[in-house]
């Protein structure tokens, strides 16, 4: 992420990292050599004209390959109206890094893609298990579920065979959980994602309660950012991260992309490279 915050400030403004290692497992999991291997393997295989889409949580290098093959990015609370504009430009569709998000994604536009098969370890470790159990002993609850966990295929084929209620189970990005909780009429939540996601709950609405479905789903790469070491990179200017100019320029066109398409998939977006300097 903090790459993706110097793609669009390269180079006129520092962007710093607390701690070098604060990485993110589910970008580890796609590299631009496996990428370039995947897209010649289709290719081969006489699929082309192929459009391709990287969730935000993927390296620069990743965001440069998809940007000069006139591909986009996008976030858990784009990725439907993202996806839909990419529908629009070709039949076949390469989204990586996520599985579960990308998943999710063909279930709301009922379109089928090439799927990368990663994952954020947290997600994909809060298990369905006594989901329908849990909110069954909660009929007051409300269910928040994040795209990208690995419960979300059981939630939307539980919602879809009536096993779960559909008005108390909701499949929402961070940023829908939110506003969620602020519209809500219920007062108790149970919230399956990355557990550092209750202090902002709590926060927007501390009259209501939010609970984890797994207390456990901590993301230790978050949680090396201390405030003790915010500090030192805040007084002392380290570490900062510099994206290499051929790569940031390349990059910058798929995430530009992302903006101009917006929160709905209606306006007209450059199709090609869409480099500056």
């Amino acid at each position: 992420m903090a790459e993706s915050a110097d793609v669009p400030c390269h180079p006129h403004q520092q962007v710093i990292l607390p701690d070098l290692a604060a990485g993110c497992s589910m970008s580890d999991m796609a590299d631009p050599d496996q990428l370039a291997t995947t897209w010649e393997e289709l290719e081969q295989m006489g699929i082309t004209g192929i459009v391709p889409v990287t969730y935000i949580n993927s390296a620069a290098s990743i965001k440069a390959f998809i940007g000069e093959r006139g591909g986009t990015v996008c976030t858990s609370g784009n990725a439907e109206a993202t996806l839909r504009w990419a529908f629009a430009r070709g039949e076949k569709i390469l989204f990586l890094p996520d599985q579960f998000l990308g998943a999710h994604v063909e279930r709301q536009t009922g379109r089928k893609m090439h799927i990368w098969m990663g994952e954020c370890h947290v997600h994909a470790g809060i298990q369905p298990g006594d989901l329908k159990a849990k909110l069954a002993a909660e009929p007051d609850a409300e269910l928040l579920v994040h795209p990208e966990c690995g419960c979300t295929t059981n939630v939307m084929w539980l919602l879809g065979e009536g096993e779960l209620p559909a008005d108390r189970t909701k499949v929402l990005s961070t940023g829908g959980m939110v506003s969620e909780a602020e519209a809500s009429p219920h007062r108790r939540f149970l919230v399956a994602t990355e557990t550092g996601i209750l202090h902002q709950l709590r926060r927007a609405r501390p009259d209501k309660e939010f609970v984890p479905i797994d207390a456990k789903a901590e993301c230790k790469y978050m949680k090396m950012i201390t405030p003790e070491n915010l500090l030192t990179s805040l007084r002392d200017g380290v570490f900062e991260i510099d994206v290499p100019p051929d790569i940031a320029v390349r990059a910058r066109a798929a995430v530009e992309r992302m903006i101009a398409i917006g929160p709905t998939a209606g306006r007209t977006v450059p199709a090609g490279p869409v480099f500056s300097e």
